[in-house]
């Protein structure tokens, strides 16, 4: 009876073992999806199941005439419009602008914008400052490094 009681154990500990490397090895893959993307269209796929994987309902909204949304994200009856920003440069205003808008548009609460750039100091403080004025409750700013904090399990939306 010991040795079956020890067996079990071992078993429950190898399967504990696989599965962590398995999603450290997952983990690290993603990652290096990331360092490889080299253009916008690429980057919103991998933005959408990146949030797929972390079990939010995804819509994608048309190429063009997106009025400032990339990806809506449902929770509940919350909706969050998505601005999906592949930049080589530190993002400005405009972006905010964008994401205001297509809250209106789509009915939503909440708005963010991820990138695989940087946001201006200006645009930390504009979101700060709208954020709870008016129409939208919440922007959430989602820069590299957040990406990546993202992608290594860390949710931040």
């Amino acid at each position: 009876m010991f040795y079956v009681e020890i067996s079990l154990v071992i078993a429950v500990l190898v399967f504990i073992l696989y599965f962590l490397w398995r999603r450290k090895r997952w983990k690290s893959e993603r990652l290096k999806q990331l360092e490889n993307i080299d253009n916008p269209y690429e980057f919103e796929i991998f933005v959408e199941r990146i949030l797929k994987s972390l079990g939010y309902k995804v819509i994608r909204t048309r190429k063009s005439r997106d009025f400032g949304a990339d990806i809506l994200l449902r929770r509940g009856r919350k909706r969050m419009v998505i601005q999906v920003k592949f930049w080589k440069n530190k993002l400005g205003e405009e972006v905010l602008k964008e994401v205001i808008a297509s809250s209106y548009i789509y009915g939503a609460k909440e708005g963010a914008v991820i990138t695989n750039s940087y946001f201006s100091k200006n645009v930390i403080d504009l979101a700060k400052e709208f954020a709870g004025k008016g129409h939208l409750d919440k922007i959430v700013l989602i820069d590299r490094e957040k990406l990546g904090k993202i992608v290594e399990g860390r949710r931040l939306l």
